[in-house]
């Protein structure tokens, strides 16, 4: 399998095994492992400046793990809201066509 972007390290206390992903999203999605709870994990920002040869690594803060996921889900909802009303509008939309098709129906 050929290598992959990573931008973000996802390590739990007490586990060995090393997550990571270029999306920060998709870290704060995924479920702790078995036995790991969110309060155990940190979050690093890992970096590369090839200009000075040098690799830069950041742990998020909690602060910033939660601004994140506010914003994570503000976002969801804001999606579930628009293709809730999307879908509301396709149904008039065919309550409406039923109506006028009816109405012909009846004219005939």
């Amino acid at each position: 399998m050929p290598a992959a972007k990573t931008n973000y390290i996802l390590l739990y206390n007490g586990v060995s095994q090393v997550y990571g992903s270029s999306s920060l999203e998709t870290l704060l999605k995924s479920p702790p492992p078995k036995g790991s709870a969110l309060e155990d994990r940190k979050v690093l920002f890992i970096t590369y400046m090839p200009d000075e040869g040098n690799l830069c690594v950041a742990q998020l803060s909690e602060e910033e793990l939660e601004e994140k996921s506010r914003e994570i889900e503000e976002a969801a909802q804001a999606k579930a809201e628009k293709a809730a009303a999307k879908a509301a509008a396709s149904e008039g939309i065919q309550e409406a066509t039923e109506t006028i098709e009816e109405d012909e129906y009846d004219d005939s």
